[in-house]
This record gives structure tokens, C-alpha cells and sequence, in this order.
């Protein structure tokens, strides 16, 4: 267990890995903005901002609902299907959920590769060729 408002944690527990699922939240509808600033921003900034060089497995939460609902809908019995938004850097094949499901991502993780260090070879996460 920890706190992802805690930098140094979630430094920690995402070295190494190859993608984030963040689905926790305070949902809170009469909730002050210092109650829910620090579960809704601040951990969600600080696990952005830890998987700024992974940005081809980004899922964005749009992408993720219409994933989840066109699951639900869809008369497949069983399938395997990459959940990850329409991300330029990807090396993951989602043509399976665009066809069985009709998945159609709308966000791109580029939107943030400005926070990604670019060193000789391409950044931390170059585009994918």
C-alpha cells in the first residue's frame, strides 16, 4: 500500500514497468476541492508525470470507458484486447478491438511527449517505425 500524492512512492513502484491501469479515485460529488484535489490531481499528475516514457500504452479515460461499454455490448464471447488509447508511439496492435468491439480511441498520448527528455535516440520513448 502507499500514497500516489507521495512522488517518491510512486517513483518507486513504476520503475520498471511497461504500462499504468490508474482506477481509483475520490468520487465525491459534495466533496470541497481540498478534499479531492490531492486523490483526483495530484495522483493522477504524479502517475502522468512517472509514465511520461511510456506513453504508447496510455489509456486515456474516455478511451477506457468506450472500451468497457463496447466489452459489455459487443456479442463476443471471449476476446483479448489491448487497452490502450490511439497513441502515435504505440507498438501494440488493437485491430482486434476496432473490429470485434468497434473501439474507436479519440485521445492520443503525444499531447504530453513535450514532458518526455529527448536524448540521441529519439527520447525516452521514440515513435515507432
Amino acid at each position: 500500500m502507499g500514497d500516489l500524492t507521495d512522488v517518491a512512492f510512486v517513483d518507486r513502484v513504476t520503475a520498471g514497468i511497461d504500462a499504468i491501469v490508474h482506477l481509483a479515485a475520490t468520487p465525491d460529488p459534495g466533496g470541497t476541492w481540498e478534499h479531492l484535489y490531492q486523490p483526483n490531481v495530484q495522483a493522477v499528475t504524479n502517475l502522468l508525470n512517472a509514465a511520461a516514457g511510456r506513453l504508447g500504452a496510455w489509456l486515456a479515460p474516455e478511451d477506457l470507458q468506450q472500451l468497457v461499454l463496447r466489452s459489455i455490448d459487443a456479442d463476443v464471447a471471449f476476446g483479448i484486447f489491448h487497452g490502450i488509447s490511439a497513441n502515435t508511439r504505440s507498438i501494440w496492435d488493437i485491430k482486434n478491438a476496432r473490429t470485434e468491439l468497434g473501439y474507436a480511441p479519440v485521445r492520443d498520448s503525444e499531447v504530453f511527449s513535450a514532458a518526455v527528455p529527448v536524448d540521441a535516440d529519439g527520447g525516452a520513448c521514440p515513435p515507432f517505425r
